[in-house]
């Protein structure tokens, strides 16, 4: 049985969104990563009051590549959760088959829907 988790924020929030769930499910025996997105490691407040430059230049091929790497790394394949823009990524990694499961919380609509 998988016991890694990996949870994928939305777009301009970033892996503090999941510190109680990440809680939750190392209370609970899984090892849990809630990596950022590039350019979006910080104090949330701050980082939409003035958000790195770079992150105009990011395209949703660049995320997904970003977690493809990061799963990568990974000792096995995770179940995947992700929420909004989050969970249109972990759609798009399922797809690539990096994860054991996946989960979609309130998940934006693919392009084209």
């Amino acid at each position: 049985m998988t016991k890694t988790i990996v949870f994928i924020h939305g777009f301009m929030n970033n892996n503090k969104v999941w510190t109680d769930w990440k809680s939750f499910f190392e209370e609970r025996g899984y090892k849990v990563h809630a990596p950022s997105w590039p350019y979006l490691d910080g104090d949330v407040a701050n980082l939409q009051q003035s958000p790195n430059p770079a992150l105009a230049q990011l395209t949703f091929s660049d995320v997904v590549s970003h977690y493809q790497d990061y799963i990568a790394t990974l000792t096995e394949k995770p179940i995947l959760i992700g929420h909004s823009l989050g969970g249109v990524i972990v759609q798009k990694l399922e797809e690539l088959d990096c994860a054991a499961k996946a989960v979609c919380v309130n998940s934006g609509p693919p392009k084209g829907l």
